[in-house]
């Protein structure tokens, strides 16, 4: 092996390793936001509670994955979302209240458990992280609750 391929090999496995650390630091981060602000209805682990809030473990991840999909978390978690749907099965008819009060960055955090951890099986293998630019392009241009309730019926239809 050539001395040049030997330091870039070194490289590239140095930013892998940045990127799996700055992910795992997202996660831990993502967790404590979850705990914080989501777990009170949707419980630890995403696992739901019937007739409140609808899981959110293992139902994420095909939604965000369909076409057109990526937009959906930052709309819901900046729009919120009102109304019937169905989840797992089961019928919800609530709110859930946007989060306004966290910034991008703890946005990113936030979607990086939702998505890498409570739905890394039902994600798909190409699915980019979202950023805090993806929450700070979608804060500028916010979405109804009623609208993402709409985006969600369609993105269902499309997943299956």
């Amino acid at each position: 092996m050539k001395r040049g391929s030997k330091r870039s090999g070194v490289a590239a496995a140095l930013a892998l390793l940045a990127v799996f650390a700055g992910g795992a630091q997202a996660a831990e981060e993502g967790e404590a936001l979850f705990t914080q602000h989501c777990a009170v209805c949707h419980q630890p682990g995403g696992t739901g509670a019937p007739g409140l809030a609808p899981a959110l473990a293992a139902l994420l991840g095909k939604r965000v994955s369909a076409p057109g999909g990526r937009e959906y978390l930052p709309r819901v978690l900046l729009g919120g979302l009102s109304g019937a749907i169905v989840a797992g099965g089961e019928k919800f008819n609530g709110i859930m209240l946007p989060f306004p009060q966290l910034n991008d960055a703890q946005l990113a955090a936030l979607s990086h458990y939702l998505l890498g951890t409570l739905n890394k099986d039902t994600l798909a293998a190409d699915f980019a992280p979202l950023t805090a630019a993806d929450f700070a392009a979608w804060r500028g241009k916010p979405a109804s609750a009623a609208e993402n309730r709409k985006l969600r019926t369609q993105l269902d239809a499309a997943g299956q």
